[in-house]
């Protein structure tokens, strides 16, 4: 903020000081210099940490040195360029002076380029030192290492050609060899795997994932990301005198298209960290796991409209493993009732499905954002385990009809008025049952189950009076049980 006519920054006179940071997400001040020090997300492959400093009337240059070749036998003659120095101020000119003995003197060359020949082994740290007409000046340096050449380093596998998917078990080897040393054992070679995440600008940024050191090959497990991303392969060989070399393969994934729908079409649907539209297609990588979420309720035309299920049978919020092949999902909606509660009968250990409260064997009270529970403890919950089962509302139940509570009862506190309810009743592993169940007095679910059809659902219209909306056993039941309960309100 520029100063007001009071002196005082001023809100209204704003000016961008930094326009070429892409994405920051730290800033820190050097207490010190008052320097502004910044990480910036995806300044670069991998990122960055930039710093910020005011010049005043003059910005000081910025000094690049370059030099080819950096090693070789000695005697090694260097060609060096400063031609990637730079100054922002309009019409600055630079002079260069160059230190190329490493005696910390800049007084061996002047001009853009210079040369100088190293007649000893050894490692130097020639610089060059830039300054701008009004006398503000920087520095740079380059490392020369005379007497020795770097190793070379090669992947043989995997190929780039690659394709991997989320659990896949991917093999690499590579080597290096060394014009002083020849071949370089293991132990001189290191290994890093990155994952790349990009957007849809192809700006990038690094999660390292695995690093191998000592290694000539070995595995890693294809990580778990959302799309774009790639991963990067980078083997680097040291030989006995320092100096490295890297070879980095890219490996892409394989991937799948998945296109969501809703019907009616028209509504929002959310897929991993990002909402739109229905229909739309998001293009993932085979395996991954997805977040899918279909809000309710929604309006759509004027007219609301409640979740009623998807297509995979999935609850309201669920994650989707990304099949090898392309696959559509729908979430159906139905005008006029939104979800109120969900309720799924179980132990109270077992595995509470995604978007369901936990109904154990306790009794009535407050649980937070609900107040439920049954007439008297009934301690009656199985988990069964079981493979008939299509999820885990199907496999967890609680008996209404066991000895220690012959006529048991359920009930959730709930405003008066008109609900709409789908409850299921079932065993995958008995069929020993009859099942009649009411919820307040209406007979929603009816039935027998038999080795083939081991669930009987139902759904109804009930109205709620008292303030809380009771599940009970039905005239003619025998050996009854409940599974989960959905409860509907008027959108």
């Amino acid at each position: 903020m520029r100063a007001g006519a009071n002196g005082l920054p001023d809100p209204a006179n704003r000016a961008t000081f930094g326009a070429q940071a892409s994405n920051p997400v730290d800033l820190e001040v050097n207490p010190v210099t008052g320097d502004l020090w910044y990480a910036d997300f995806q300044g670069g492959t991998a990122g960055a940490v930039r710093k910020i400093r005011f010049a005043g009337a003059n910005t000081p240059p910025t000094a690049v040195a370059a030099a080819t070749p950096t090693n070789r036998p000695a005697p090694l003659t260097v060609s060096f360029n400063g031609g990637g120095s730079s100054d922002p101020d309009p019409g600055a000119t630079l002079s260069y002076a160059w230190d190329l003995d490493d005696d910390g003197a800049f007084d061996d060359a002047t001009g853009v380029t210079a040369s100088w020949t190293y007649q000893q082994p050894g490692t130097y740290m020639p610089g060059l030192r830039v300054t701008d007409n009004l006398g503000a000046s920087d520095t740079d340096a380059v490392t020369i290492t005379a007497g020795n050449t770097a190793p070379t380093a090669a992947i043989s596998t995997p190929a780039s050609s690659l394709r991997w998917k989320v659990g896949d078990t991917v093999t690499f080897s590579g080597g290096a060899t060394d014009p002083q040393s020849g071949n370089l054992p293991a132990s001189a070679l290191s290994w890093s795997l990155v994952l790349q995440h990009c957007d849809g600008g192809g700006n990038c940024h690094s999660h390292p994932v695995q690093t191998f050191n000592g290694v000539a090959s070995g595995s890693f497990v294809a990580p778990d990301h959302e799309y774009p991303s790639h991963l990067e392969l980078t083997l680097t060989a040291t030989d006995p005198g320092g100096l490295s070399d890297t070879e980095t393969v890219r490996l892409d994934p394989q991937t799948v298209n998945l296109t969501f729908q809703t019907s009616p079409s028209g509504l929002q649907l959310t897929v991993g960290s990002a909402s739109g539209t229905a229909p739309f297609t998001r293009t993932v990588i085979v395996g991954s796991s997805n977040s899918v979420s279909a809000p309710s309720p929604q309006t759509l035309g004027g007219r609301s409209y409640g979740f009623r299920s998807w297509s995979d049978g999935g609850a309201q919020t669920h994650n989707i493993v990304a099949p090898a092949t392309a696959t559509s999902y729908t979430a159906t909606y139905q005008e006029g009732w939104v979800s109120h509660a969900r309720l799924n009968f179980q132990p109270a250990s077992a595995a509470v499905p995604a978007g369901y409260l936990k109904a154990d064997g306790t009794t009535y009270r407050n649980r937070g954002a609900f107040t439920y529970g049954w007439t008297a403890a009934n301690h009656t919950a199985k988990d069964r385990n079981s493979t008939r089962s299509p999820d885990q509302r199907y496999d967890t139940l609680v008996h209404m009809q066991k000895p220690a509570n012959p006529n048991a009862g359920f009930e959730i506190a709930v405003p008066n008025g008109t609900y709409r309810v789908h409850l299921v009743s079932g065993d995958p592993s008995q069929v020993n049952s009859v099942f009649r169940v009411n919820v307040e007095g209406v007979l929603v679910v009816s039935g027998t189950p038999t080795s083939s059809t081991r669930w009987i659902e139902g759904t109804a219209t009930v109205t709620v009076s008292d303030g809380r909306l009771t599940v009970s056993n039905g005239a003619g039941a025998s050996n009854n049980k409940v599974n989960y309960l959905d409860i509907e309100r008027p959108g």
